[in-house]
């Protein structure tokens, strides 16, 4: 930029006066209040704050011990041998909830589980795959 200095300078101060105006008005929170809506009781009960959904778990071959649990709390438990290798059960969980899902087999070979959460409503089933031997103990996060 060629020019005299001086008109330089007083064009460039114009420049910054007009772009801080507009950033101290949106940076600026004594001028503006933040106000957050009114938390009836009905929003906040506790049904409106769980994901509701059902917990689907496959098994090839079936395990001998098959748990679940959420929070040191035992939502799904079985001991006896089910041919199929099929368990689901309805659960209702806080969001952001992790599963650990245990199992335990008769033998050193392979073994499969596949564990699937279908949330009621919009969301996106949460699925995943395990593989392990005697013993598996993993987690199942939830949205």
């Amino acid at each position: 930029m060629k020019g005299n200095p001086a008109l330089r300078t007083i064009l460039v101060l114009l420049l910054l006066a007009a772009v801080a105006y507009p950033v101290s008005r949106v940076i600026s929170r004594g001028k503006h209040s933040v106000s957050f809506p009114s938390l009836s009781p009905a929003t906040t009960s506790v049904q409106n704050l769980l994901l509701t959904g059902t917990l689907r778990i496959k098994t090839a071959p079936a395990p001998l011990r098959l748990e679940v649990t959420s929070s040191g709390k035992i939502l799904f438990e079985a001991k006896e041998k089910n041919d199929r290798g099929e368990v689901s059960k309805e659960l209702s969980l806080p969001p952001g909830s992790d599963l650990i899902v245990r199992a335990e087999w008769a033998d050193d070979r392979p073994h499969a589980l596949h564990a699937e959460f279908l949330p009621s409503g919009t969301n996106d089933p949460v699925v995943r795959d395990y593989w392990s031997g005697r013993m598996l103990e993993d987690v199942l996060s939830l949205p």
